[in-house]
């Protein structure tokens, strides 16, 4: 029976709570209250209380536990239990020695247990860490398979495969270069270093050639990567017909390449050498449907003359490189001491470059082209001057070659246009006959997205008609063809604009190429003027290109016409609508003088 059916039971005679409290000796005293809280009956030592349901601490000598009185599960009152504390003390001291022995004896099997399952579980792991922290993956050994420890061991086996087929993969990845399978600059300045210590012991001498592709930026942008990485193969497969064993061919980044050539002899026999390269790029590469031709530039530099370590010949031939790049590419250049005196001549170039034109310091000339039949005034074209403040008068061609290589023919191009547009329209609102303006645009304006929209803000700020615009674009634009090259062509052409083929023959066009274009004007280079009257075949040559433009509905400039006797030539050979464009008529001419010379007034 509980305590509490009991207290219960007794509650009802107040003369046995004497023998409850004596029952059990630990209680101290007992009180009842009915459901309103108000005492019915107390008996023993309980001082004061609180009826709250649950365990008080009432003093350092009392515990009270406050219940209901249930009946039945219905609620008659509230019972208080008074019981000293001293005796709960010894209760709970015996309960946590009694739990702490238990637990040291569980803890002491579990230890003894587990250790030994431990060990039987473990030491085939360890045997197996032994080996991969040796680094012998390969020669794990497989353990029982027919538990999870022998499941784990062919597991590692298979990523021990794994990751020595990874580490050959990543390895192979960081000395050479995926696409032409040729060594990258990592390996290559190893290889290099070990070579020129050879050179150095044996006292041989070492050749380094600086190659670097011309306009591949060009190609790149007009066929798009694929043809681009493309080309770099096959061009590393025909120079690597002519490498030696003893030799390192080696690609450093994109359309450059390195070639060490070991013990190779003279400067006639490296000159020899580097002709034969060019020669294996005469012909076109054949990618895809496409023939496309490729130029190089050549810079070399000498072990011992040049330098005795790699870093030093890489950057000495990399400026005769650039050297080559300068006076027209497409040749070879060896490296000179006076090239640093030179390299700091270009940078201070660059500079001032910048300056000019972000300063608006460029200025317009107009060479004006003349009928041949009348002698008239026909048309002009624009052609961008620099003067320096200290160098005076800068080249066209090696002020815009700089432009295009610190990639500001761009905004060079867009000042050109700019200036000669609304010169043109003001000297139109003067009373100019309706003609066009010639304006030159170079590869790299040609193969920009933003050219058309460039062209048409600009007739629109100038008020120029489209008609009395002329865009000059040399072969080597359309050298690369390609979809994207016609299809600016004709988007061009649709907008009204006239387009000349500049500069005819000194590139690589050819009658199949022409008719797929829709140019208005075909302009001979002044090369072919200037043999004009000295031998028979000249003439015939010129006559052939003119006679051909004429077939195919073409207008011709002829350029670089100086003398009476090429005028003379030309006007024998009685070809109607031809042009003449030379200092036989005029220098290329300041606005002022322009004016002048078309009979205007000074603007």
């Amino acid at each position: 029976m509980s305590l509490y059916l009991k207290v219960a039971l007794l509650a009802k005679e107040s003369s046995q709570l004497p023998l409850l409290l004596h029952t059990y000796s630990n209680l101290e005293g007992l009180c009842f209250f009915d459901k309103k809280e108000i005492e019915l009956l107390c008996h023993g030592d309980v001082n004061k209380y609180n009826l709250h349901e649950g365990v008080h601490h009432i003093s350092n000598k009392q515990i009270q536990v406050v219940m209901p009185f249930e009946v039945n599960s219905e609620k008659y009152g509230t019972i208080l239990l008074a019981f000293s504390s001293k005796d709960f003390e010894k209760e709970k001291l015996q309960i946590l020695i009694n739990g702490a022995m238990f637990f040291i004896i569980f803890m002491t099997i579990g230890f003894f247990g587990t250790l030994f399952i431990g060990r039987s579980i473990t030491k085939p792991i360890e045997r197996l860490a032994h080996h991969i922290k040796l680094n012998e993956l390969e020669n794990i050994p497989l353990l029982d398979s027919g538990d999870e420890i022998g499941d784990f061991s062919r597991t590692i086996n298979d990523l021990a495969l794994t990751l020595k087929e990874r580490e050959a993969e990543l390895e192979y990845k960081a000395y050479f270069d995926a696409l032409t399978k040729l060594p990258n600059r990592s390996l290559f300045m190893e290889q290099f270093n070990q070579i020129i210590d050879i050179s150095h012991r044996e006292s041989k001498d070492l050749v380094l050639l600086f190659i670097d592709l011309n306009d591949f930026k060009f190609i790149n942008d007009t066929y798009g990567h694929d043809i681009g990485d493309s080309l770099l193969v096959e061009f590393t497969q025909r120079i690597k017909k002519s490498v030696r064993k003893s030799d390192i061919f080696a690609r450093i980044s994109g359309d450059e390449f390195n070639l060490v050539l070991y013990n190779f002899g003279g400067y006639e026999s490296i000159s020899q050498y580097c002709k034969s390269l060019f020669d294996l790029l005469k012909e076109p590469f054949q990618i895809l449907d496409k023939s496309i031709y490729v130029s190089m530039s050549i810079g070399v530099a000498n072990y011992p003359t040049d330098g005795d370590s790699a870093e030093v010949l890489i950057n000495k031939a990399d400026r005769a490189m650039y050297h080559a790049k300068e006076i027209g590419g497409n040749q070879y250049k060896f490296y000179n001491k006076d090239f640093h005196t030179h390299n700091k001549d270009r940078l201070t170039l660059e500079i001032d470059l910048r300056n000019a034109i972000f300063n608006n310091k460029i200025e317009l000339n107009y060479q004006p082209k003349v009928s041949l039949s009348s002698e008239k005034l026909c048309g002009m074209e624009a052609l961008a001057r620099w003067k320096h403040p200290e160098l005076g008068y800068i080249s066209p061609e090696k002020f815009i070659s700089l432009a295009e290589e610190i990639g500001l023919i761009g905004e060079l191009g867009r000042m050109v246009m700019y200036k000669a547009c609304k010169q043109m329209k003001s000297w139109l609102d003067e009373g100019l006959d309706d003609m066009t303006i010639a304006i030159n645009l170079s590869p790299q304006q040609f193969s920009d997205p933003n050219l058309l929209v460039m062209i048409e803000d600009i007739l629109k700020e100038t008020g120029l008609s489209a008609a009395n615009m002329e865009l000059e674009i040399t072969e080597s634009a359309i050298m690369h063809q390609s979809e994207y090259v016609k299809s600016m062509i004709d988007i061009i052409d649709k907008m009204g604009i006239s387009i000349a083929l500049d500069d005819f023959g000194t590139g690589y066009s050819s009658l199949s190429r022409l008719h797929q274009f829709p140019f208005s004007t075909l302009k001979v280079d002044r090369s072919f003027i200037q043999r004009l009257g000295k031998n028979e075949e000249a003439n015939s040559f010129v006559r052939a290109i003119i006679s051909m433009a004429k077939a195919l509905n073409m207008k011709t400039v002829i350029e670089g016409v100086e003398t009476k006797e090429q005028l003379e030539i030309l006007s024998e050979m009685e070809i109607q609508n031809l042009e003449i464009q030379g200092y036989y008529f005029s220098r290329p001419l300041n606005k002022d003088k322009f004016s002048k010379f078309a009979g205007l007034k000074s603007i």
